[in-house]
């Protein structure tokens, strides 16, 4: 993709995105676990609601890692935001995932999980593409 075409759709830099990632994660990982531990009784995957542990675990990895992005320098720092959004990508991958083996009937939570992981994916891709390891914005073309 064309840093140009990418630039359009996420602007100057991905925070917003980033901080989006931390927030939806923290809400769905909230979700998951007060479910599994019949606190609330929430309208999940039959995936998620019997074996929620490889979700919990990629939630709470993108979680830390995405509150850490902003306060590191440099290379970490676009390290550590390409890894919370690509991890994030893979979060909301499993969610739609549940939602598709539980068929029929579709789930607006199928299109809004697929959407934010088109979203996030390309998040990612603006961050080692366009924005660079070092975080300079040198290569938009």
């Amino acid at each position: 993709m064309k840093c140009s075409i990418l630039s359009k759709f996420y602007g100057r830099d991905t925070r917003a995105v980033l901080v989006g990632s931390v927030a939806i994660n923290s809400i769905l990982l909230s979700a998951v676990l007060l479910d599994y531990f019949k606190v609330l009784d929430f309208s999940l995957p039959r995936m998620l609601e019997a074996e929620p542990f490889s979700f919990v675990t990629l939630a709470i990895a993108s979680i830390v890692v995405g509150a850490l992005a902003p306060i590191t320098k440099g290379y970490r720092k676009q390290m550590f935001k390409s890894f919370a959004f690509l991890s994030s990508t893979v979060v909301q991958v499993i969610f739609a995932n549940g939602y598709v083996t539980d068929y029929p009937p579709l789930s607006l939570m199928l299109l809004v999980s697929s959407a934010l992981a088109i979203w996030y994916f390309g998040a990612a891709v603006y961050v080692l593409r366009c924005e660079g390891l070092d975080g300079d914005y040198t290569t938009i073309d």
